[in-house]
């Protein structure tokens, strides 16, 4: 993990002491600059092509409605060729895999879906008149860079043009929230490691209890919440040292009492891009086909979700279970939901607690397609309900 690295918070002091002393028009480059010189660090070889992507980008949003086009395709073409090559290779066609070891670019999903919101967002008239130099900085912010969350470029942009350096509350706001996510990840998240990670394992799973692996799962559901959101507080927590807040990405989410609850609480700024840009338009789009047409838009953004966390069968299955489950949920909501909701107990702390208890016991069991490869997660299924 890039952020537990002392060499990291070595660059963040530095970078941060850089930045409040330098001028409002100077403070862009010092974003820039540091941007450029963490992902070269991090990622050697690849820092051209993202200073190529992004000045393409911007340049082209500017122009024509086929240069438009081009700046919508260019970051997916990039993508689509370093991440998932060579998973649709293999789902194709037999023999080897001419993809099969390209070098995977650090951050290139956060790129794609920051770049795909500019254009998007230029296009419909939301963005007027940004500079190369706050676009660059917005490309370039390295607390956010690495893994989310995912920025917009109008609250980034005004932030950078109108707030001052960090001031005291910022700095001790920011302070704590780092302490906070590095012990998320290095207390928590890496301690649930050692139970989670036999997941992974079929030899395990034929062997293990349904007890055991209920465990395994919970486990491993907690530690991919605490690295992740330990992750997104350190990012949140280093940009605030600069004064400038970024999106948040988790809100108890494991507490959550439906599964489309946990979705508007679980990786938030992730959940909000993929409504903003792709289920609201394919709904609209689909709207003649009406509850149908609502569902498909429901489960293609979740299965597309479950392709960008991980280019493998097992993440789009993932995906698309959260997706039937939130299907399953709109119509709960249309029949049953009208009915029980006039009854007494609905209300209740005991329904309450009830429902969060049947939605984690969905979302743990989920996990399992995101922990093993498709058949050992097929195995862990039929294990914990007692089917084989």
């Amino acid at each position: 993990m890039i952020f537990t690295d002392i060499a990291y918070f070595i660059f963040l002091a530095l970078v941060v002491l850089a930045y409040r002393q330098a001028g409002v028009r100077a403070r862009p480059y010092v974003i820039i600059a540091s941007g450029l010189a963490f992902y070269a660090y991090y990622a050697t070889g690849f820092a051209w092509l993202f200073i190529a992507e992004a000045l393409a980008v911007y340049f082209l949003t500017r122009e024509n409605k086929f240069a438009y086009l081009a700046a919508l395709a260019l970051p997916l073409v990039v993508l689509g060729y370093y991440k998932y090559a060579a998973f649709f290779y293999s789902a194709l066609f037999n023999g080897p895999n001419p993809f099969a070891y390209i070098a995977f670019p650090l951050a290139i999903s956060f790129f794609t879906f920051e770049f795909l919101h500019y254009s998007f967002d230029w296009a419909r008239g939301r963005i007027s008149k940004p500079s190369v130099t706050n676009f660059m900085a917005f490309a370039f912010f390295f607390p956010s860079m690495a893994a989310g969350p995912i920025k917009r470029f109008q609250e980034f942009d005004a932030q950078l043009r109108e707030a001052p350096a960090a001031g005291a509350g910022d700095l001790y706001a920011g302070g704590v929230r780092i302490i906070g996510g590095l012990f998320k990840k290095l207390v928590l998240a890496d301690s649930l490691a050692y139970f989670s990670s036999v997941l992974a394992s079929s030899f395990y799973v034929e062997h293990a209890t349904a007890y055991q692996l209920w465990f395994a799962l919970a486990a491993f559901t907690l530690k991919v919440y605490f690295d992740f959101s330990g992750y997104s507080d350190i990012a949140i927590g280093s940009a605030r040292l600069f004064g400038i807040k970024i999106p948040e990405n988790f809100d108890y989410p494991l507490l959550a009492r439906n599964i489309a609850q946990f979705w508007r609480k679980w990786h938030m700024s992730l959940y909000s891009w993929l409504n903003d840009y792709v289920f609201t338009p394919l709904s609209v789009s689909l709207r003649n086909w009406k509850a149908w047409g609502l569902a498909a838009s429901i489960l293609a953004v979740f299965g597309a979700s479950g392709l960008w966390h991980g280019s493998d069968w097992n993440f789009i299955a993932w995906g698309l279970a959260h997706g039937a489950a939130v299907v399953a949920y709109f119509i709960y909501t249309r029949t049953l939901k009208p009915f029980l909701s006039r009854k007494a107990w609905y209300a209740t702390s005991v329904a309450n607690a009830a429902a969060v208890g049947i939605n984690l016991v969905f979302v743990v069991a989920s996990f399992s397609l995101f922990a093993a490869p498709l058949s050992t997660a097929a195995l862990v299924l039929q294990k914990i309900f007692l089917l084989a």
